[in-house]
């Protein structure tokens, strides 16, 4: 579940972010011809460097409002997973360390080579 969240996420947030560039770079610049990107479509720093600086900060505008847009999007989800995680019954867990306790039930107490006792006793 962890990997298929990320993965959606990823994805709507790159879209996102994408969608809201390409308007932005349309506004702003639209067919003006100071703006030449190579014929990738990429904004290379040798493409950047040839640019004035009023059109570089400009870039950047259009660059920062396409990302804020992102987390205007986020602010209602995080929200949401606040709420759940405040929810959530307080569960306490198994005794022992490691295995949730299953280990040092069959091992009649001793301790494993991973426990912190075992450190201690060595030391």
């Amino acid at each position: 579940m962890r990997q298929l969240g990320t993965g959606l996420g990823v994805s709507f947030f790159a879209a996102l972010t994408t969608s809201r560039l390409g308007s932005g770079l349309q506004e702003h610049f639209g067919g003006d011809a100071a703006v030449r990107i190579d014929a990738d479509g990429s904004l290379s720093p040798e493409v950047l460097g040839r640019l004035s600086d009023g059109v570089r900060l400009e870039l950047a505008d259009v660059y920062a409002d396409s990302l804020r847009a992102v987390f205007h999007a986020v602010i209602p989800i995080a929200l949401v997973g606040l709420v759940i995680a405040l929810l959530l019954k307080d569960v306490k867990l198994a005794g022992g360390h490691g295995n949730g306790g299953a280990g040092s039930e069959q091992s009649g107490g001793e301790a494993t080579a991973g426990s912190p006792s075992t450190a201690r006793d060595a030391s």
